[in-house]
């Protein structure tokens, strides 16, 4: 007869929980247990300075110091390993001196100033076409319509344009700036 979790489930959660309370009240750290099983690595980075905090995750690729040797290799994020102080490891932390992240595009930034470029470019435009043709109230109308048309038709420029744009950051990497910072040791000292 074995134990099977669908069928002894509730039995196994019991054990598995009265064993956590035991570690928990123990005050026992698993991961002084299993050193090489719960290593202080993370899928995930963290970057801090003056309370800005940027994120490294799987879909981020960074360029190490800019060096020209290198011919900017373009790395992407896997993990950071705290206990050995590497990125992806192979980068040592101390070596980085800048980085440069690749993240995403500008598709909504642009959008929306392609959005406000064109609503308010033809609005103003029309208003005082209107205007100076002696017809303010058709002015006005004419202005609200091509506004809307223009701040479409801009915006979708921009958003096309923007998904093409990679949104390109650097920063640089040092105890009065931007450092690497564990999440998980700040949380265990607060």
């Amino acid at each position: 007869m074995f134990i099977t979790f669908k069928r002894h489930r509730y039995l196994l959660i019991s054990i598995f929980s009265f064993i956590s309370i035991i570690f928990y009240e123990l005050s026992i750290d698993i991961t002084n247990l299993f050193p090489k099983l719960m290593a202080n690595v993370k899928s995930f980075a963290v970057m801090e300075n003056n309370g800005k905090v940027v994120f490294l995750d799987s879909k981020t690729k960074f360029i190490i110091n800019n060096d020209p040797r290198a011919e900017n290799l373009v790395y992407n994020f896997k993990y950071i390993d705290y206990d050995k102080k590497l990125l992806n490891g192979q980068i040592d932390l101390k070596s980085i001196n800048n980085i440069t992240l690749i993240q995403g595009n500008r598709a909504v930034e642009l959008g929306k100033l392609g959005l406000k470029t064109g609503a308010i470019g033809g609005f103003s435009l029309m208003a005082l076409a209107g205007t100076l043709e002696g017809y303010p109230e058709k002015g006005l109308l004419t202005g609200l319509i091509c506004g809307a048309i223009d701040g479409v038709a801009l915006g979708g420029l921009g958003l096309g344009v923007g998904s093409a744009l990679s949104n390109i950051e650097h920063y640089n990497i040092s105890k009065n700036e931007w450092q690497f910072v564990d999440i998980g040791d700040e949380i265990q000292n607060n």
